[in-house]
């Protein structure tokens, strides 16, 4: 099956806190790509590509010129602007909402449809000083996160850590600063002696992941608490002591948590070099590929 490359604009990666991705399909249905992260208090932005082959690179483009109709609740909100190749709303979600769109095609309609989930709060978070060692040529802070996890409901999740310099200043709760890779020892973790939690990890870069991710179906309802390592990577006391760290946990629709799950499985069968069937990355956008999604998310910051 022939792989597909499209690709997320550079720029649209830097300034936003979204979860770094690698975005490649088999060729299957339309070739309108979606790319879409949104949250409370951010204007929605939509990125419209065209699918192209791997080996045909030249032939990227955005699609510009598109009427994008947006629905808040089932309801027509707007049409959205055209900014640089983007597609941008007026309006801010709001948490509890259900966002979706509609555009045409050469393919036909192209919809979807997310909603932004409730914010869980970091009850608390620590982090040492002291690097320890966590395998051969491997180490890392000590830092542990814990939260109440809403009961009755499936929740799913993300980690990341981000690093601040502060010696002209930091800002205040919100997420600033460069993301810094994490590791875990096992990614079957125990959370207190009864149940375990698989949290993944990834994608990798350098000496460990740059996000983890994991779902409640084993501490529905409880109070969670997991340790993990922070590569000193941006993050280093040896370097500097005058930074603000920020964790910040993010509560995703299923149909974020089941895109990062199949990306993240598509790239390690590229990094073992497995000649397996590629995997198909999972998708809502209908008639076409990418993702539409929100999310919301709590700040824990220390200055340790």
């Amino acid at each position: 099956m022939r792989r597909l490359l499209y690709i997320i604009c550079a720029v649209f990666i830097a300034q936003s806190c979204e979860t770094p991705i690698d975005p490649k399909l088999p060729e299957n249905g339309s070739d309108v790509v979606v790319y879409s992260f949104y949250r409370p208090d951010s204007r929605i932005q939509m990125d419209v590509f065209n699918a192209i082959p791997i080996l045909d690179v030249n032939s990227f483009q955005r699609l510009e010129n598109l009427e994008v109709r947006l629905n808040v609740n089932g309801d027509f909100q707007e049409v959205l602007l055209e900014e640089n190749g983007s597609y941008i709303s007026s309006i801010l979600p709001e948490e509890g909402d259900t966002y979706s769109f509609e555009l045409m095609s050469e393919d036909g309609l192209v919809s979807a449809s997310s909603y932004i989930p409730e914010s869980v709060e970091i009850l608390n978070a620590t982090l040492s000083r002291e690097l320890v060692d966590i395998n051969i040529g491997e180490y890392g802070y000590p830092a542990e996160v814990t939260f109440q996890d809403p009961a009755g409901v499936s929740n799913y999740y993300s980690l990341e850590v981000f690093v601040e310099e502060c010696s002209v200043g930091c800002s205040n709760q919100t997420i600033e600063g460069e993301l810094n890779e994490v590791l875990i020892e096992d990614l079957d973790v125990d959370t207190g002696g009864t149940t375990d939690v698989i949290i993944g990890g990834g994608p990798e870069a350098i000496d460990g992941f740059r996000y983890l991710y994991f779902e409640d179906d084993s501490f529905d309802g409880e109070v969670f608490t997991f340790n993990f390592y922070i590569i000193p990577t941006i993050l280093n006391f040896d370097r500097s002591d005058d930074v603000k760290v920020r964790f910040v946990l993010k509560s995703l629709t299923k149909e974020y948590f089941d895109y990062l799950v199949t990306s993240d499985y598509q790239l390690t069968l590229e990094e073992e070099g497995s000649l397996s069937e590629p995997v198909q990355i999972s998708t809502n956008i209908n008639n076409g590929m990418g993702v539409f999604a929100g999310y919301n998310y709590n700040v824990y910051s220390l200055q340790p």
